[in-house]
């Protein structure tokens, strides 16, 4: 009498998946790429130009030949309205002046997403 295979292995189905006990081994990725600090570490030393905006304004040539000392400009931000922090000439974040030790400073106090958007920042520990 001829046996009766009870399992679809038994019956030769090589589709079934391997045992549970057996997964599948993972192939050898280094650790820096995985979690991506390999390549950020390289960038940390590259230079950015910042630049701190307090508003800007535009005038015909003539009258920028006319500014002397004690010359007023209008620009386009008024009194207390937050300032922008320019990364490679893109928004970063806005801020406020402030003095720190006799040097003027730049306190940021929310950052700018990219899309458009602005984020505060709370202060730390509350």
């Amino acid at each position: 009498m001829s046996e009766i295979p009870t399992s679809k292995a038994e019956a030769g189905d090589t589709t079934s998946p391997p045992p549970a006990s057996a997964p599948a081994p993972e192939p050898a990725v280094p650790q820096q790429s995985v979690d991506g600090l390999g390549n950020l570490n390289r960038m940390l030393d590259v230079p950015l130009d910042m630049t701190v905006e307090l508003g800007r304004t535009q005038m015909p040539l003539s009258e920028v030949l006319r500014l002397d000392t004690g010359s007023v400009i209008t620009i386009d931000r008024l009194p207390g309205e937050p300032i922008d922090l320019l990364i490679n000439g893109r928004v970063f974040a806005r801020g406020e002046v402030v003095v720190v030790n006799d040097t003027f400073g730049f306190r940021i106090t929310e950052l700018v997403d990219p899309a458009g958007g602005a984020s505060s920042l709370r202060p730390r520990g509350g």
